[in-house]
């Protein structure tokens, strides 16, 4: 690791204050007694124990070894990690763990403005890790902190790093696992590290997705890093796919047994069918050969249905005609009854006219008879004949045209 000041170092150098550590080592980690290391990087210093530090990792010794003999200043300059990596590896150093927010990636720090902090705030800044700009993913975080176990040889911190990467809570975009890739293969060089593989199963649980997505596969074009993964992704998916072949081989094997046997008792089934489709055939060509022999039987019934009908058309019809005639019969008769009635009557009126013309014949030659003047005037007469009933018979009487005179033949009453 390269020990040298960085251009952050002429900045203000912050002061980070640390969360309560766990049990034993708190109240001296609190009070900040007997600080005897600072460890500076990106602007942030950190107060410590060399008796905790050192202890914990050979190569954080030999850096404070080192830093002492060559100035004493008992400060080292740390460039190869985020300064949020290395809070992280203090904490898990003095505490057993580490804290990641699942959802920024920053951790709750070590608390900070504490009465009791062994790490004073630098005068020209007061500015704790969790104010400052560095916000990375939970995964990114895990795998940095893992990394840095791995160069500080902290066995536990990387286990307990990798663990925490892989019962993390991720919702990963495909834009930010194509980071957490590039940061994999960076901080590893084993292409069987732990981390490596657990990176390779979070994709291939995913393997559609990702190589259906032209970021992801352009990724795979210009990125050395992400070259060595597909490298790795695509053995490792075909492989996946045959070992779901193979084990889902004795289960389909089971399936293709049991279907065979579901084939043959549908087989014999079918050929049971067949022998009764055979019997259903011939009964039903007997029973086609009574139903056509019904048909023919019931063809010449219908034939004689329809003669018959066509003779009771006719019959019916010759008596409609013999009804209408003997209604025209009836009718003409009744017109003949009728007229002769009529001519009856007809001959009685002329009998009674002829027999009438005869009384008033008599009766006009009895008054011309009986009056040859006028009863009144005595004129001879100039008259002309009036009805008046109470002559008799033909009620005929004279009148004279002179004075009006009425003359009778036989007066039934004056």
């Amino acid at each position: 690791m390269l020990v040298c000041r960085s251009r952050q170092q002429h900045e203000a150098i912050s002061t980070v204050t640390m969360k309560h550590p766990t049990k034993g080592l708190s109240s001296l980690l609190i009070r900040g007694e007997y600080s005897d290391l600072e460890i500076r990087c990106q602007g942030k210093s950190f107060r410590v124990h060399r008796a905790i530090v050192c202890p914990a990792s050979v190569v954080l010794a030999k850096e404070c070894d080192t830093a002492f003999k060559e100035g004493e200043t008992r400060i080292i300059e740390h460039d190869q990690f985020d300064a949020a990596t290395v809070e992280r590896m203090l904490y898990y150093i003095y505490s057993d763990d580490y804290t990641v927010d699942e959802v920024t990636g920053s951790e709750t720090p070590w608390v900070k403005g504490h009465s009791d902090s062994p790490f004073e705030a630098n005068e020209q800044s007061t500015t704790s890790l969790i104010d400052g700009p560095v916000y990375m993913s939970a995964a990114i975080a895990h795998i940095r902190v893992y990394a840095i176990g791995e160069h500080f040889q902290l066995a536990d911190l990387k286990t307990l790093a990798l663990e925490k990467f892989v019962h993390a809570d991720l919702r990963i975009e495909i834009g930010d696992f194509v980071d957490i890739v590039r940061a994999v293969y960076g901080a590893t060089s084993s292409s069987i590290d732990p981390l490596r593989l657990e990176t390779l199963k979070l994709a291939l649980g995913d393997i559609e997705q990702l190589t259906s997505d032209d970021s992801f596969m352009y990724a795979v074009s210009v990125d050395p890093h992400l070259q060595e993964f597909a490298a790795t992704l695509l053995p490792a998916a075909i492989k996946r796919t045959k070992d779901g072949i193979s084990a889902s081989t004795p289960s389909f094997e089971y399936e293709l047994s049991k279907v065979k046997d579901e084939l043959s008792h549908v087989q014999a089934e079918f050929k049971a069918l067949q022998a009764k489709a055979t019997d259903a055939e011939a009964v039903t060509k007997t029973c086609n050969d009574a139903v056509g022999k019904l048909k023919n039987q019931l063809r010449q019934k219908t034939e004689e249905l329809i003669v018959a009908r066509a003779e009771a058309q006719s019959t019916r019809t010759a008596n409609h005609t013999l009804s209408a005639t003997n209604a025209d019969l009836q009718s003409k008769l009744s017109e003949a009854q009728k007229a002769a009635e009529a001519a009856t009557k007809r001959s009685r009126a002329d009998t009674r006219a002829l027999a009438m013309q005869d009384d008033l014949a008599e009766d006009i030659a009895e008054l011309f008879e009986s009056w040859r003047k006028c009863r009144n005037c005595g004129w001879k007469f100039g008259v002309y004949m009036e009805y008046d009933d109470r002559t008799s018979a033909t009620g005929l009487m004279l009148r004279c045209r002179t004075c009006k005179c009425r003359h009778y033949g036989k007066v039934i009453e004056e």
